[in-house]
């Protein structure tokens, strides 16, 4: 590269994949964007840690970050052929074509490269080698070197066992003979590994709320189907999980009882319930008694049933799943 690039007046874009494998290459990158103002680049990689971490010490103010999440229900569809356009207002119509492709979803769906596959044993050995196996022995233990890589595939089965399970740092540290702070701190790396999410309790103030209890859910269902003997028996579970997931909520709320959601829409907040059928609305109408200033409106999540019981829409996560509007908090 050399000082001619300045004579060209249009922005040259220069794409760079897997660069976090180069030393020191947030440094030469800074250099670069620096002396050529008409170069752009594009950088991405799969070790997500390596990237982020790299960026974000060096590149502070010259880089904007995407995230890429795992494929969406919609857009699962669509590369299945059915075209969103086409059955967002019937989808009942569809519903023998769709009901069999959530089924293949929720086990491996969430990962585009096995998009056309119907393996289960190959499914599963990919995500727990390429996915699972790889961010933790080599992602998470070379960025914060982790000392004790078997502590971190055991706090993440333990997630997987019970997805939207609260992290009670005490015990857990009881249970496995490890530091406290450790267990902390292995569970912050999980997160940044992109292998799970946490949520926090909600309250009006969000100072507050991020010191009261804390859930952790994984960031795609998926790694249950790679890890866990039951997965059939985990679907109450795995309901929750698409919900988180779908929507990227960072709140539930649990005081004398328990909302499984709390979804932030601009001033406003939605209180959603997901269960495998419809039962009781108490829950949320307990919360309306101390929120009902706040709430837009409530739902219901759950595996078929639909209906609206009290103001409160009861919708199938199939078709949840395709709602734009509680997409991505």
């Amino acid at each position: 590269m050399n000082k001619s690039f300045n004579d060209i007046e249009d922005k040259i874009y220069l794409f760079l994949d897997e660069i976090e494998k180069l030393p020191d290459w947030e440094n030469r990158v800074k250099i670069y964007y620096d002396l050529y103002p008409n170069i752009k680049f594009i950088i991405t990689g799969s070790v997500s840690i390596s990237l982020r971490k790299g960026s974000n010490e060096s590149l502070a103010g010259r880089l904007f970050s995407y995230f890429l999440p795992p494929l969406t229900f919609g857009e699962y569809l669509e590369l299945n052929n059915l075209k969103l356009d086409g059955i967002i207002n019937n989808i009942d119509l569809y519903k023998n074509k769709i009901i069999p492709l959530f089924y293949k979803y929720i086990k491996y769906g969430t990962f585009p490269e096995l998009l056309f596959n119907n393996d289960d044993e190959f499914a599963r050995e990919y995500i727990f080698g390429t996915v699972i196996d790889r961010i933790i022995y080599k992602d998470i233990s070379d960025e914060f070197h982790v000392n004790d890589t078997n502590l971190l595939k055991i706090l993440l089965k333990t997630v997987i066992e019970r997805p939207g399970m609260i992290l009670n740092f005490k015990s857990l540290s009881e249970n496995y003979g490890r530091d406290q702070r450790t267990i902390s701190n292995y569970f912050e790396y999980l997160q940044f590994g992109l292998l799970t999410k946490i949520v926090y309790n909600y309250r009006p103030n969000e100072v507050i709320s991020m010191r009261k209890l804390k859930k952790c859910y994984l960031s795609t269902p998926n790694l249950i189907f790679a890890m866990s003997a039951n997965f059939d028996e985990k679907l109450p579970y795995i309901l929750e999980n698409l919900v988180l997931m779908h929507t990227n909520c960072n709140y539930f709320y649990k005081n004398n009882f328990e909302v499984d959601f709390i979804l932030k829409k601009d001033s406003k907040i939605i209180p959603i319930e997901v269960k495998k059928s419809y039962k009781s609305i108490k829950q949320i109408n307990n919360f309306l008694k101390h929120y009902s200033d706040k709430v837009m409106h409530s739902l219901m999540i759950t595996l078929n049933d639909e209906s609206i019981s009290e103001n409160i829409k009861i919708i199938p996560v199939y078709k949840f799943l395709l709602l734009e509007e509680y997409k991505y908090d």
